[in-house]
């Protein structure tokens, strides 16, 4: 078993047991697990998610963000949520206007125009040769 697997077992993420988002996921993120990144995940839920990230990624910096306000919270170190739509670009633009990350990954309404809506806004946010996620 991969160690992002490992991870998230550890965390009950639903990305390692049930949907097994993270074994494909390895496979891109283990040549760079230990460069110093800038990830943003779109949807926080219980945060599970967003701690296997922290723990596989020991150099990164993590943003989230969640619709809703009730889930975004501390998820301790190197983990900043915020509250926002991810269809409001104004909100987008000013919450990251500095930053340009190595990994998005959209696991938020899963909708199709909401995903749509987000990768119009986040790209030109993306370092070249980053890696931008849909799931589902």
């Amino acid at each position: 078993m991969d160690e992002l697997t490992e991870i998230g077992i550890l965390h009950n993420t639903d990305k390692a047991f049930f949907h097994g988002f993270t074994t494909f996921y390895h496979e891109y993120f283990k040549e760079i697990r230990y460069e110093k990144l800038i990830i943003l995940e779109i949807g926080i839920l219980y945060g599970k998610s967003l701690q296997t990230l922290r723990d596989y990624f020991p150099n990164a910096e993590i943003h989230a963000i969640d619709i809703n306000p009730a889930l975004v919270k501390d998820f301790g170190s190197r983990i900043h949520t915020y509250v926002c739509d991810q269809t409001d670009g104004n909100k987008l633009n000013t919450l990251f206007e500095h930053m340009i990350f190595d990994i998005i990954i959209d696991d938020g309404s899963h909708m199709t125009m909401h995903q749509l809506q987000s990768l119009g806004f986040l790209f030109k946010k993306l370092k070249k040769n980053g890696l931008y996620i849909c799931e589902d």
